[in-house]
């Protein structure tokens, strides 16, 4: 049997208009005879970022392992007891130095941080059970990264899901 990794930061229960797209994708990959794990960010993300819908799991596939990565955005934290003295007394500095941190790994302002431990999770996904693809389903272009680097590494070969197009221009010839 095949196995699919698929890297999908808004996977269900991800309160997300992409969540529905990435679990019909996990589906019909699973339906197909695929082994799928989907790699995500942990429910405890989701509840602060844009909030979760556990509704969004029925109808998964079963046989579908989801495997959570502990990533939070900082600048979304809801406890000031938890920011640091810069954040507290000089929001704006803290976000600029906090915007030119997460640019150090890859040029994607807040995400690019999040490079290296989506590698991590995602290589010890491969080294658990080795994977014939990688789909990675972007926004945040960090994934492009990480599906890069697992090529680099094991030889993956990658698909790139571009989903949900922020911009769509249209021109009209006179």
């Amino acid at each position: 049997m095949p196995h699919l990794i698929y890297l999908a930061i808004g996977f269900p229960p991800a309160s997300k208009s992409c969540a529905y797209r990435m679990k019909a994708m996990a589906n019909a990959f699973a339906d197909s005879g695929w082994d799928v794990t989907v790699v995500s960010l942990a429910d405890s993300s989701w509840e602060i970022e844009n909030g979760t819908d556990q509704s969004l799991l029925v109808g998964l596939n079963n046989a579908i392992e989801r495997v959570p990565v502990n990533l939070r955005r900082e600048d979304f934290e809801p406890i000031i007891g938890r920011w640091t003295p810069l954040h507290a007394r000089n929001p704006d500095r803290w976000k600029a130095q906090f915007l030119k941190r997460t640019t150090r790994e890859f040029p994607e302002k807040i995400f690019g941080a999040w490079r290296t431990p989506l590698i991590e999770a995602v290589s010890a996904v491969y080294r658990t059970k080795p994977a014939d693809l990688l789909i990675v389903s972007p926004a945040p272009y960090t994934t492009l990264a990480v599906a890069e680097a697992l090529h680099r590494q094991f030889s993956i070969p990658y698909v790139v899901d571009y989903r949900d197009p922020s911009r769509i221009e249209l021109s009209e010839k006179s």
